[in-house]
This record gives C-alpha cells, structure tokens and sequence, in this order.
C-alpha cells in the first residue's frame, strides 16, 4: 500500500555490523570519475554520479542514483535505485526485479555469483587498511585472474571504487574509469592519490 516497512539504513542495526562502519551511500555524495581511452585520447572526459532524493521499491527504500555527463553528453540522468545492507551494497536490476552486489566488505560475498557485470575476470588480491581524515578505512585490492599480477583497482570503505561506481569492477583493455574525487556536501573527503594507486595518463601520439 505504498508504506515503507524498511529502509537500507535499518541494516545498521545488524548485530554482525560494525557500529562504526563509514557507509558508501550517504545523500549529498557525489563522486567525480574521468574516462580514459588509450585509443582516442579526444575521448578523455570526466563525469559525476550523485545521490538525490530515493524511492520505494518492494517495501525496501533505495538511494536515487544519478550521472551528470555519462559519455560525455552533458546531461543529468537517472542511473539507477541503490541501497546498503550490511556493509554491502545492491544495485536493483529493473528487467529482472533483482538486486545485485556491486561491493561487499564482508569476506564471504567476495565470491559469491550474485554479482554485477564485470565481476568474473577479477579476484581480490589484499585486505589493507588506509588513513582517511583521521579515520581508518579498509580497503580491497583487486587484480586479473589471469596474466599480469598487478593491481588494477580497489574499493575504500565509506568512499567506493577506484574505477566507477556502479560497475566497480568493469575494467577494459584500452578504456578505464578512474575516481577523481569524493565528497560530501561539496567538501572533498577523498582523492585517487589516497588509494595509493599509481594515476593513469593518456599521452597523445605524435605524428
């Protein structure tokens, strides 16, 4: 009948949760990540996902999700309904009315199969811990299944991916996504540089 029996923030009462765990979703944050193309460096553009408002669904209240420039377009338009849920969080799938993890801190989703696309060519390499204003954030190092051993990307507790936010682990060959920034309320609380990561650029080929 249209009444709200849960909400994602209710999961923070879960007794396995840890009190202190820094959500990812938060209204008011916005993340900045920069598209880079090694085959078309003209095709390098930056692009903001940020949350506005929510919406019902099932009985569950999700986080609205939007993108301002999504393939250099310059527009604002509706992503997707999101939520958190001990300390995970679910992107809902609108043909298949199904939710699907796109991060999980806790060890036994990080090889489940109810994943979101770009999941299954990637494993976690490390579990580590960095400082972030003050505050102790866990973070979870990615690489390939296969070929080269280095880390490719990683997720920060209370912040997200390095590589996008909604498909947090859909790295390409010759095209990549890397966070430029997050922020709440328009204060910065994280850049690239403090995942320690080394920064992509794209150098223009010479005639």
């Amino acid at each position: 009948n249209g009444k709200e029996i849960f909400s994602y923030k209710d999961f923070s009462k879960d007794k396995d949760d840890v009190t202190d765990y820094p959500l990812i979703l938060e209204q008011g944050k916005s993340w900045t990540y920069k598209n880079i193309d090694y085959s078309n460096p003209d095709n390098c553009y930056e692009y903001r996902y940020f949350i506005d408002g929510d919406t019902l669904i099932r009985g569950i209240t999700y986080a609205k999700l939007y993108c301002e420039n999504a393939d250099n377009k310059h527009r604002v338009q509706y992503k997707d309904a999101v939520y958190e849920a001990g300390k995970t969080v679910f992107i809902y799938n609108k043909s298949e009315h199904e939710n699907y993890i796109i991060y999980s801190f806790n060890e036994n989703d990080l090889h489940s199969s109810n994943y979101d696309i770009g999941w299954s060519n990637f494993k976690k390499s490390s579990r580590e811990t960095i400082t972030i204003n003050g505050e102790t954030r866990e973070v979870i190092y990615f690489k390939p299944n296969y070929g080269s051993d280095e880390i490719v990307g990683c997720w920060a507790e209370g912040i997200g991916s390095s590589v996008d936010l909604v498909h947090s682990k859909n790295f390409q060959a010759r095209k990549y996504k890397q966070l430029v920034r997050c922020e709440l309320n328009g204060k910065e609380l994280f850049s690239y540089e403090d995942f320690g990561l080394p920064e992509i650029v794209v150098v223009p080929e010479r005639d």
